[in-house]
């Protein structure tokens, strides 16, 4: 091979691997959105309400996620925090970075929220999107709403509730949000889930408590006196 041939080689070789330098191969995007990008939910009047849009990576390796956001737009005295997998923030940050999440696991993208007892809705909306894949870009909505209809529902519909060995018993059922809390208002305990049959009671002083639980959307509470 003569000498202008092989000059000739590696320019076409150096203009391919410029054209393969500037080629960027998109990462099929492999994780999923439960129950959807928007969540539209009713919150509980002066009780935290937990918002979760959950996020699975179906992906074989360890994934890393990016979450911006978009905007927030709610009433002046309502409440924020979000939390990703495993960090929460007190407040509605504008950006960060999840913990790796491995294969095949879920972590919920969580808004909480405390409305207090200003009628309004919440609008709020982040971007989400993989660090390895960073072209593929996912909006998050969550629409919350707290609203005066059926409060007089509300306020009539009280569960029943018992004390026995200092353990809180719900002749009604747990709902999908339970909390006590004291008579100044500070909240004691609060659960989304409950799946044994009674709240544990033992670590309280006694007192005067309330049992606010919701269920279908309806929120109802009850007052309870813990004794020695």
């Amino acid at each position: 091979m003569n000498r202008d041939n092989l000059s000739n080689m590696f320019k076409r070789l150096s203009i391919f691997l410029v054209i393969l330098s500037s080629i960027q191969i998109t990462k099929a995007q492999n994780y999923s959105i439960s129950p959807g990008n928007t969540l539209l939910t009713n919150a509980a009047m002066d009780m935290l309400s937990i918002c979760d849009i959950n996020i699975t990576n179906e992906d074989t390796t360890t994934e890393t996620f990016i979450w911006n956001k978009l905007d927030a737009n709610f009433p002046p005295d309502w409440e924020f925090s979000i939390c990703d997998n495993a960090t929460c923030y007190l407040y509605l940050i504008d950006n960060a970075t999840s913990a790796p999440l491995a294969s095949l696991s879920t972590f919920p993208m969580s808004i909480h929220c405390t409305p207090h007892i200003t009628y309004g809705t919440a609008f709020i909306r982040y971007t989400i999107q993989e660090v390895n894949n960073p072209n593929r870009i996912d909006t998050l909505t969550w629409d919350i709403r707290l609203s005066n209809s059926g409060v007089e529902e509300i306020a009539n519909s009280q569960p029943i509730i018992f004390i026995s060995e200092k353990k809180l018993f719900c002749k009604t059922g747990f709902g999908s949000m339970n909390q006590i809390s004291d008579v100044s208002g500070k909240i004691i305990f609060s659960s989304a889930k409950i799946t044994t049959p009674s709240i544990e009671l033992s670590n309280f002083v006694p007192g005067i408590y309330f049992f606010t639980t919701m269920k279908e959307n309806k929120v109802s509470t009850s007052k309870f006196i813990l004794q020695n």
